[in-house]
């Protein structure tokens, strides 16, 4: 029973590798448009939806057909998966300006082809999804960072015109009124004497119904015990309380989450008359965080789901490995991480060259790539095609990403191919 119902495009100049990807894919599920030249894209329309490329880098030994590709890739907005010669690896590098979703050895066996075009759609899907909800979160915490420094103002100003409170009635109502955030007054015994609009609509209650409630009437009782602590150990001691959250209950008999400071409220003559709060609603800040667990789980998913190895190196240490390195090497999870990536090599001599080579190419390009040795956990040497790039290009401190992954069937059957075509 067929369950994907996805169209790929297959950009190959080996016609018959092309026909054996065709046939694997077909039979999974999916839909191919196979090209063995770039002047086949024309026949595509735009009605012709596709979700992810499979592209030989060969494809890219020119200047004119490499603008070509890369136009056409961002104008569909179509991730790509590259496909690069068994034998060459450092074909790669033609690629290094084009945003890929990963790399596929020509030829690779059908778990491995399947595999890579999985997490590519699956990377592609969650990066759009990712940076929506980042620059929806980025927004509101520039909204919620300019709010903050205005009331942290009007505060201010509240502060020094308390002595005169008759005096400034007039300019503290408008102020009162103006706060787009949520204003609450009690007096001493708890018992709400003031209200502005945004508070009125944050909860649904009228002025009225709120100016004949206490305090608590509107207070899970969970939140009691925090409050009362917070009242003796900083409103009775400093006049003020720091940012907290809470809830209040609304109209409805629902909560809703908010965050609040609240301040001594004096009198003419300077007694303690009660508290005033401002109140902001964080109902969308939470959803948003909720979003981002949600998002990171996704991605911790992914990461120890794909069969290639991916570790996390700060110092050449690893701080974070997954699955598929532990089934690579041979090493259980708390036998690597903390440890030196050293000790995957077989020698001092193959470390040295090999960070050198990595790292510089890394450098200069922005990604390092190349098959070395690794020493699995029983003595057991494998060839892997390990790459390497910055974790943030800006902070080198962050470390970088590497991954591996086994190929050493692959490189012995191309071994024994050459063999037996010199014989």
């Amino acid at each position: 029973m067929k369950k994907i119902t996805r169209t790929l495009l297959i950009l190959e100049k080996d016609t018959i590798a092309l026909k054996k990807m065709q046939e694997m894919l077909t039979a999974s599920g999916y839909k191919i448009f196979a090209a063995s030249e770039i002047l086949q894209l024309s026949n595509l329309t735009d009605n012709n939806v596709m979700e992810l490329a499979l592209i030989n880098v060969e494809f890219f030994s020119s200047i004119s057909s490499s603008e070509i590709l890369g136009k056409f890739l961002q104008r569909r907005n179509l991730p790509v998966v590259f496909i690069y010669p068994a034998d060459n690896p450092g074909e790669i590098e033609k690629t290094r300006d084009i945003a890929s979703y990963g790399y596929l050895m020509k030829n690779a066996a059908e778990i491995v082809l399947l595999s890579a075009i999985t997490n590519a759609i699956n990377l592609h899907s969650l990066h759009i999804k990712t940076s929506s909800q980042l620059d929806e979160i980025e927004a509101s915490n520039e909204e919620l960072q300019a709010t903050m420094e205005e009331l942290e103002a009007i505060n201010d100003e509240l502060i020094n015109t308390q002595k005169n409170l008759r005096e400034s009635e007039g300019k503290y109502r408008r102020l009162h009124e103006s706060v787009m955030d949520a204003v609450i007054i009690i007096d001493n015994k708890g018992i709400i004497i003031e209200v502005n609009k945004a508070f009125q609509d944050l909860t649904g209650f009228s002025e009225e119904e709120l100016l004949k409630m206490r305090y608590y009437d509107i207070t899970p009782g969970k939140w009691k015990a925090l409050e009362n602590n917070i009242y003796k150990q900083q409103l009775l001691t400093i006049g003020y309380t720091e940012i907290y959250e809470k809830e209040f209950i609304l109209k409805t008999g629902k909560t809703i989450p908010v965050e609040m400071r609240a301040y001594i409220y004096k009198d003419e003559d300077g007694n303690k008359a009660g508290v005033w709060a401002i109140v902001r609603d964080i109902s969308e800040r939470r959803k948003a965080a909720e979003a981002r667990d949600r998002s990171e789980k996704i991605i911790t998913s992914l990461f120890n789901a794909t069969p290639i190895g991916i570790n996390l190196l700060v110092d050449r240490i690893i701080q974070k490995t997954n699955n598929a390195t532990c089934s690579i090497t041979g090493y259980a999870e708390n036998e690597i991480v903390g440890q030196p990536i050293r000790m995957m090599y077989p020698n001092e001599e193959e470390y040295i060259n090999n960070g050198h080579d990595l790292y510089g190419q890394m450098n200069a390009e922005g990604l390092g790539i190349k098959v070395i040795h690794v020493r699995k956990k029983d003595g057991t040497i494998i060839d892997v095609l390990a790459s390497i790039a910055p974790v943030d290009k800006d902070n080198p401190a962050a470390g970088v990403c590497a991954t591996i992954m086994d190929i050493t069937e692959q490189k012995k059957a191309v071994e024994a191919l050459d063999r037996s075509e010199k014989i």
